[in-house]
């Protein structure tokens, strides 16, 4: 059985939080329920250059997934929350900014958890083939060419086993990090505050390095890599070998005739045998 509860806790979150991480925020807060921590922070007309927004929620009543898709979380079962930063401008290669998020979340779910997931592209976090959990990305530009970046992060952590059969759409199912450790699953709080940590870092260092600080690190939990893979929404359809990524964050695919960049699109891995 799923461990018991433990609230999100703003006092217990900050003061996992380095001074430095603390001092760096200009919005900070706790929802029970809330329809999605993205959108509260793409509505904040007023975001500060250079400071943190944080928005954490125990249940998103329309949390959102990539391409318009659900993100379905029970209450309390999950780690769900949005970080927000505003640049002077777009960066470069913000398309990438998903897969460097997966990065820096890996290593906080290595350090808080000891739990080593692999990096799926665009945007999924992977144990066992299973999904464990995901990012999302979503811009808002300003007319001044400002660009408001938040990024959503959901982590399944303990969830009952019914539950979890049905939050998501992979054909192995989802994984939460009760099963990973054997039922020794973090503490919510302590996970999101090394989270918070290694986002804060994310955020200026992507302004001045884009993907190529991060290419190495997604390369070497690539589950991709040597998969068959089939990518139905490009045009036209891509199928062959997944080759790793590129330096500015494009999925190869090895089709035997040639190795194509995917830019975009929804992977499926190809079962063999």
């Amino acid at each position: 059985m799923p461990a018991s509860f433990e609230s999100l806790s703003d006092a217990a979150i900050l003061s996992e939080l380095g001074p430095e991480v603390g001092r760096g925020l200009s919005r900070f807060e706790i929802h029970d329920e809330i329809d999605s921590t993205n959108q509260a922070l793409l509505d904040d007309d007023a975001p500060v250059q250079g400071k943190l927004t944080v928005c954490l929620a125990e249940y998103q009543t329309a949390g959102r997934g990539r391409r318009g898709r659900t993100w379905v979380a029970p209450s309390g079962g999950c780690l769900c929350f949005s970080v927000g930063w505003l640049y002077d401008r777009v960066p470069r290669n913000v398309a990438a900014l998903a897969l460097a998020a997966g990065v820096v979340i890996r290593r906080a779910l290595q350090e808080a958890a000891g739990v080593t997931a692999q990096l799926k592209w665009p945007n999924d976090l992977v144990v066992d083939d299973k999904k464990l959990g995901g990012v999302l990305v979503e811009l808002r530009t300003g007319s001044d060419g400002t660009c408001y970046v938040v990024i959503g992060v959901g982590i399944n952590v303990s969830i009952q086993p019914e539950e979890l059969k049905s939050i998501s759409g992979w054909s192995n199912g989802a994984i939460d990090l009760f099963t990973t450790t054997g039922g020794r699953p973090p503490s919510r709080n302590v996970l999101a505050a090394k989270m918070l940590q290694e986002l804060s870092l994310l955020f200026p260092c992507y302004r001045d390095s884009g993907f190529s600080a991060y290419h190495a690190e997604f390369l070497g939990f690539d589950y991709l890599r040597g998969r068959q893979v089939s990518i139905d929404d490009a045009s036209p359809p891509v199928s062959g070998a997944a080759a790793g990524v590129d330096e500015i964050g494009a999925l190869l695919v090895d089709s035997g005739d040639r190795v194509e960049r995917i830019v975009a699109g929804d992977v499926s891995v190809r079962m063999i045998g």
